[in-house]
């Protein structure tokens, strides 16, 4: 038996579908805003361990709605006796894990070239034809 729906009941339901469906997604987004300054504070807080240096620069949030992660990108700063060195991570706010990183290497002499070089969340280097590939993956919608 098949049962028939009035098109302004269907279209009336499919926009209430759609307005639940952003409204999770603006709550989502919200509390990802939410924890990305305790995640900026935590990755800082485990940089200083080994770099007293070490110093926040910046961080920003973004919500992968096809990963559904909180994605919190960390920018951070440090200078060596012999470098500065520039971190940037990208970590997952909900499960406190980090994603990627990559540390750009600015030699104090000015004679050597800066190094850039990124890993994955196993510290494993990602080949430099990679990188922007895994950055869209993890930045992406």
């Amino acid at each position: 038996m098949l049962v028939y729906i009035p098109k302004r009941d269907r279209l009336q339901a499919e926009t209430a579908a759609e307005s639940a469906r952003a409204n999770r997604i603006a709550q989502f987004e919200t509390e990802c805003a939410n924890r990305a300054k305790s995640s900026a504070q935590e990755v800082l807080l485990e940089q200083k361990v080994t770099d007293r240096s070490a110093a926040l620069m910046g961080f920003s949030n973004h919500y992968n709605r096809r990963l559904q992660k909180c994605v919190v990108e960390v920018d951070t700063a440090s200078s060596g006796p012999y470098a500065f060195i520039s971190d940037r991570y990208f970590v997952d706010a909900y499960e406190n894990a980090i994603l990627m990183t990559c540390r750009t290497v600015t030699p104090r002499d000015q004679k050597s070239e800066s190094k850039f070089q990124c890993h994955d969340a196993e510290f494993v280097t990602i080949p430099p034809d990679q990188e922007d590939k895994r950055l869209k993956a993890i930045m992406s919608e």
